[in-house]
C-alpha cells in the first residue's frame, strides 16, 4: 500500500513519511503511557504528601514529574502542529523540560545516596560532582538542539543531534555508580554472618537489613535492572546500521519517559514502605528516613508511645 493512503503526511516520499509517521505513533503512545501512569500514581502521591508534606525530596519528585510531562506534551505539539515560525522555540522548550526532568530524576537518587551514607560530606562532594557533570551534559545537549522545516511540510524537526547520546550515557553512568555505592553500603551493614552465601542473600534479597534499608536496596535493584535493559536496547538502536538514520534516536525519547516513571515509582515505594513484604525494624530506619526526609513528623515530636505503636526505632 502506498504510504500516502495510510499516512496523513500526504504526498511525501515514503523514505521521509514513514519515519515521521512512526515518530508520531511513538510520541502519542509515550504521552498516553506517561499520563496513565501518573493518574494511577495520584493516590500514592497524595498519601506521601499527607505523611511527609512538601519536603525537599517531594518537591524534587514533583518537579521531575511536571517537567517530564511537559517534555512529552510539547514533543507531541512539535510533531503534529505546523510550526514554521516557532521551530527553535518549541525545541528550546523540549530541551529545557528534558534537561530539568533528567536532572531532577538523578537528584532523587543523589538524595538516596545522601540518606544511605547519612549525609557524609565526602560522598556528597563525590556524587554531587558527578551529578553536576550529568546536568551540564544535559544542558549542553539541550542547547545544541536546532530545528529546521521538513521539506514538503510545515512541520519542524531537530537537526542538532551532535550531543544526543551524552545525556543517556552520563545518566547511565551516574545511576550505575549510585546503585553500586548504595548496595555496598547497605550490605556492609547487614546483620548476617560472614559466609559467602549470607553475603549473596544480603545483596539479592536484602537479608539481614533493616526495614528502610531493605526497601532502598530492593527498589534500587528494580530500577537499575529494568533501566539497564532499556539503555542497552536504546544504545543498539542508536548505533545499528540496520536501522534507518531517522529512527536512531526514537528509543531515546521512550528511555527518558520510562526512566522517569521507574524512578518515581521506586521513590513512592520507599516513601510508603511498599517495596518489601516482610519489613523489619531497627535504628537505621529512622536515621535513613530523617536523612532522606521521608519521616511524617519531626523526630523531636515523636513520643515513646508512637514509636512503640508503629514499631519504628
Amino acid at each position: 500500500m502506498p504510504i500516502a493512503r495510510s499516512n496523513p503526511l500526504g504526498s511525501l516520499p515514503e523514505a521521509i513519511a514513514l519515519p515521521l509517521q512512526v515518530e508520531r505513533y511513538v510520541a502519542v503512545a509515550q504521552l498516553t503511557m506517561y499520563t496513565y501512569d501518573w493518574l494511577l500514581s495520584v493516590s500514592e502521591e497524595c498519601e506521601v504528601l499527607s505523611k511527609a508534606g512538601w519536603s525537599r525530596s517531594n518537591m524534587v519528585y514533583f518537579l521531575s514529574r511536571i517537567f517530564e510531562f511537559g517534555h512529552q506534551f510539547i514533543l507531541v505539539i512539535l510533531i503534529f502542529v505546523p510550526s514554521t515560525k516557532s521551530c527553535d522555540a518549541l525545541l528550546g522548550a523540549i530541551g529545557t523540560c528534558g534537561a530539568v526532568s533528567v536532572s531532577c530524576t538523578s537528584l532523587l537518587f543523589l538524595l538516596r545516596i545522601r540518606a544511605v551514607y547519612l549525609k557524609s560530606r565526602f560522598i556528597m562532594i563525590l556524587f554531587g560532582t558527578i551529578w553536576l557533570v550529568s546536568v551540564a551534559l544535559n544542558i549542553l545537549q539541550a542547547a545544541s538542539m536546532h530545528g529546521e522545516i521538513i521539506p514538503g511540510t510545515t512541520l519542524c524537526t531537530n537537526i542538532g543531534t551532535k550531543y544526543f547520546m551524552l545525556p543517556s550515557i552520563s545518566t547511565f553512568i551516574n545511576d550505575t555508580l549510585i546503585f553500586l555505592a548504595i548496595t555496598f553500603r547497605l550490605c556492609s551493614n547487614a546483620l548476617i554472618d560472614e559466609s559467602w552465601r549470607s553475603r549473596f542473600l544480603s545483596v539479592v534479597k536484602g537479608k539481614g537489613l533493616y526495614r528502610l534499608s531493605r526497601s532502598l536496596l530492593l527498589s534500587g535493584q528494580i530500577y537499575y535492572l529494568t533501566v539497564i535493559v532499556f539503555f542497552i536496547a536504546n544504545f543498539v538502536v542508536m548505533l545499528s546500521p540496520l536501522i534507518p538514520t531517522g529512527d536512531h534516536f526514537l528509543t531515546a525519547m521512550i528511555l527518558g519517559a520510562f526512566t522517569n516513571m521507574m524512578a518515581c515509582r521506586v521513590f513512592r515505594g520507599v516513601a510508603l514502605g511498599m517495596m518489601e513484604d516482610h519489613p523489619t525494624t531497627g535504628l537505621s530506619t529512622t536515621r535513613i528516613a530523617a536523612a532522606m526526609e521521608l519521616d511524617a513528623f519531626p523526630s523531636a515530636l515523636r513520643s515513646k508511645s508512637d514509636v512503640a505503636k508503629h514499631g519504628i526505632r
